[in-house]
């Protein structure tokens, strides 16, 4: 269906994909925090017999983690807010997961697990870089 250019400028808000993807970042958010909580206790507590994770690789992932958060958090404000320096922020926070959820990871999980999530992570990261540039409704959304 072709649409007229005064049909595009309508489209604004948060609705649509924008509201798919600030509902998706809550929850991750949220997922993240408690992997975070996780992360803390196992960081305190004395390592299982037979795993030997470094205390280091877990405070190192303590932090990456703690910063995903961060930018996520500032991310969201910043939709909420209106504010055009959010997809600036969103696309530093895509990149800065893919690279943590890709480089990182291969330090800490399966290498089987590690592929799908790395696949997984970049075509997430690349479809929504795309989504924040080019669609109509961030642009009319996000405009202060």
């Amino acid at each position: 269906m072709i649409t007229k250019e005064s049909d595009n400028k309508e489209i604004g808000g948060i609705g649509g994909w924008l509201l798919f993807f600030v509902i998706f970042q809550v929850l991750s958010s949220v997922d993240d925090l408690f992997k975070l909580f996780d992360k803390i206790s196992s960081f305190f507590n004395p390592p299982v017999e037979g795993l030997t994770i470094s205390p280091l690789f877990v405070f190192i992932d303590i932090i990456l983690i703690f910063i995903l958060i961060a930018f996520a958090a500032i991310s969201l404000v910043l939709i909420f807010k209106k504010k055009q320096k959010a997809v600036a922020w969103v696309i530093s926070m895509l990149v800065y997961q893919a690279l943590y959820l890709t480089i990182w990871k291969l330090f800490m999980t399966p290498f089987t697990i590690w592929i799908f999530t790395a696949i997984f992570n970049l075509l997430y990261s690349i479809i929504w870089i795309f989504y924040f540039k080019k669609s109509q409704r961030v642009k009319n959304t996000l405009i202060r």
